[in-house]
Order: C-alpha cells, then structure tokens, then sequence
C-alpha cells in the first residue's frame, strides 16, 4: 500500500537469509485504535526513524538502533521487523545493515511478497545510499547494494523509497560536486529491484534543495515527488515545496509546480520543508509540509491536494495553525476510500507529542486532531501507512527513558 549517482547497472542480488540478533521479540496481542511499544529497549539501546509499509496482512517497520555502550561514539543500525497478522503481533528483529559504519534514515515499501529497503550508511567511508530486498515477505533479503557514488557527508538521506508493481522508485538527497549544493535526485528499477538505472536529477538548480518524498500508484504507472528548494525573487528568497509527477513510471518527469509561495509575494520570513505526499487509485495527490519561521522555527502544518494527477492544486488548507514547534509532517490515503490520514509531531504542550487527523472527505475538510502519544516525553519523526483495514502510525518516543519505537493502529 502507499505509506536517495553512479548506480550499478545490471547488478543481480543473491539472498541470504539474515541471523536474528539478540533476543528482543516484540510479540504482542493488539486490538483495534492501541499504541504499543516495538522495540521495549535497554537503556543502552535507543531506536530512532521509523518506517511503516504493509503488504496485504503484512505490516514491516524499520528503524535505526543506536548501542550507546559502544566505543568509541554509538553506531546506528538498521533493524526490521514484520508482522504477518495485521500488526496483531510482531516477531523478532533482524540487523539488515550489519556493519561498523553509521546506519540511518531507512525508509521501507512492499507490494505483494516483495519489500525494499533503503538506507543511508558511511560503513564504506562517506554516507552512501544502500538497498537490499526481499522476495518472500522479509524472511530473508538480498545482499546490500551501494545506489550512490559520491564522497560528500550528505549523501544517501534523507530519502524516501516506494514500489508499485515491479517497478521500485528511490529519492534522494545529494551533493553537486559543482556548486556543492544538495539535490534531489530519482532512481528507478524496473525488475523488483535486481537492477537500477541511472539517477535523474530531479531539482536541477543551484539552489539548496533536500528531503524529497515519492509516492506511486500501480494502476496507472504514475509518481510523484515532493522536495524543498531555496527560490529566490529579486532580492527575496525563502525555501518552498516543489512537486514533479511522472505518468510513465518514471521515465520523464514534469516541470516542478510550486506549492506553497512565500517568496512571491515579497517574504522571505517564513520557510516551508519537510513535505510529505500521497496518492490514491483515482489519481488524487495530498501533499503536507511544515511551515516555518526565522529562528527559533517555529512552525505550523500545511496541506494541498489535487483532483487531476498534479496538473493543479486547491487552496491550502492549515492544520496546524498554533506554530509551536510543529514539524515532521507525513500523510497517507486509501485506495477505496475517500479517508486521507495525517500526522506530525506538535510542541505546543511544552514537550512534543505526535498529533493525528482525519479526513473524510478527500482532504477538503479535517477531523480535530487526536493526540496519540499522550505522554510526559518527547514523541518524534512520525511514519503513517495504510493497509485495506487499517492505518498505522509509528514514531519515536522517550517515555521510557531510552528512544523506543512506538506504533498505533487504527480500524478504518
């Protein structure tokens, strides 16, 4: 369901089946519209970065695990786990990065027994983008991949990775070794990820521009790439979200629409970034961001969709308008429905909570937010997916003294 140059072309995978590590099982019953705790970790574990995807009756989160008992400074790994039964229970987590580097920023896709995850990992040196897969619904997974090439400290993340039939599409963030400014770059693969061609630059601009999201959809061939990038007008220039769509699976991309428009009307006081963006099956797109101040960034959440495929947007709509450190914005629909899902993480209580909201009616309204952490810690980096019976929202959260990752599951 719908929830970042040199790559090696022609490059085929062998799997191997991945040893569990340790002896933490998250397995636990769940019943409908429950928060439970995934990792349950040690103090000297702290999870970080979750990413939620789901398959049919499977729900996969990934995650980033930090060992603070490591010398000389904590390691980041990536950790999957999978449930097979809707998200009822969980089994236990396996180390896909497995190596002495830094692991981070992982973000997962499936469609029917395939997964794809992609990471961002200096086990080499520099940050790298990596990717492994699997073929039989995450019980074993293909040797990792390096997809990038550069030598800079900014490559591979943040990045967003989906699927849509046998094509897998990756965005990224990237260095040009000319003005060595951050890209947006775009790779495809269209054998389930046994091979990729070469990354199209997607922002193309001497600008700053970063953290892209992807989203596809299988009945139609189409994508569709959110990003933030510095946009200047005479002497006015503030950071605004960009959106490209793609109708031949990837192949060519449209010139990008800008979706929020500060730096026109002569202000360059407020930013927008961190976008998130969804489809549906009958080419709807829902698009959300965080809108930000001058320092301290404060912020609020904003949000667009579109009726046509990304030929034009409506009115944006604001979520959350208090501006308290509201941020991390992520959004998801449904293919049947017309129930469209967000959720980001909110200050405005003095510790940051992740806030949820509901739309019934194909974004044009909101449903009051629900507070889904609720707690005296700090809750951060929401990831939101649905399933046909369920959304579910994962996060990173200290209630517990350490980061553990927790997850929400909702009928729908």
């Amino acid at each position: 369901m719908i929830t970042k140059p040199l790559i090696f072309l022609g490059l085929t995978l062998a799997l191997f089946l991945l040893v569990p590590t340790g002896n933490r099982v998250s397995s636990y019953e769940q019943s409908s519209n429950t928060t439970i705790n995934l990792t349950n970790n040690p103090q000297d574990i702290s999870s970080d970065s979750p990413s939620v995807a789901t398959s049919s009756l499977y729900v996969y989160v990934v995650r980033t695990d930090y060992n603070s008992s490591a010398n000389p400074s904590p390691q980041g790994e990536i950790y999957f786990a999978r449930s097979t039964n809707d998200g009822a229970t969980f089994g236990r987590s396996i180390n896909l990065s497995n190596n002495s580097g830094q692991s981070q920023s992982p973000s997962v896709a499936a469609v029917g027994n395939n997964v794809y995850v992609a990471w961002s990992d200096n086990g080499i040196g520099s940050y790298q983008l990596m990717f492994t897969r699997s073929n039989d619904s995450g019980i074993t997974f293909s040797n990792p991949i390096k997809l990038s090439s550069g030598t800079s400290n900014f490559n591979g993340f943040p990045l967003s990775v989906t699927a849509s039939s046998n094509n897998v599409y990756i965005v990224w963030q990237d260095i040009n070794p000319i003005h060595r400014q951050p890209e947006a770059l775009f790779v495809k693969s269209a054998d389930g990820g046994k091979t990729f061609g070469n990354p199209i630059n997607l922002s193309n601009s001497p600008m700053w521009s970063g953290s892209p999201d992807i989203t596809s959809l299988s009945n139609t061939g189409d994508v569709y790439v959110t990003w933030n990038e510095g946009v200047c007008v005479v002497t006015h220039c503030s950071h605004e979200i960009l959106f490209v769509r793609s109708n031949d699976t990837g192949n060519t991309f449209s010139s990008p629409i800008q979706l929020s428009n500060h730096v026109a009307a002569g202000s360059s006081v407020y930013s927008s970034v961190s976008a998130s963006v969804s489809a549906s099956g009958i080419k709807r797109i829902f698009a959300i961001w965080q809108e930000s101040t001058a320092p301290p960034q404060n912020g609020g959440i904003l949000f667009r969709s579109s009726n046509d495929g990304g030929v034009s947007f409506g009115n944006v709509l604001t979520l959350d308008g208090n501006w308290n450190q509201a941020g991390s914005p992520v959004v998801a629909s449904t293919t049947n429905t017309p129930k469209v899902y967000t959720a980001w993480n909110d200050g405005a209580s003095g510790n940051n909570e992740i806030v949820f909201a509901t739309s019934i009616n194909n974004g044009a309204s909101f449903r009051s937010t629900i507070n889904l952490s609720d707690d005296p810690g700090d809750s951060v980096h929401p990831s939101i997916t649905t399933s046909k019976n369920y959304v579910y929202v994962a996060w990173t959260d200290d209630r517990t003294g350490t980061g553990d990752i927790f997850l929400y599951r909702e009928n729908m």
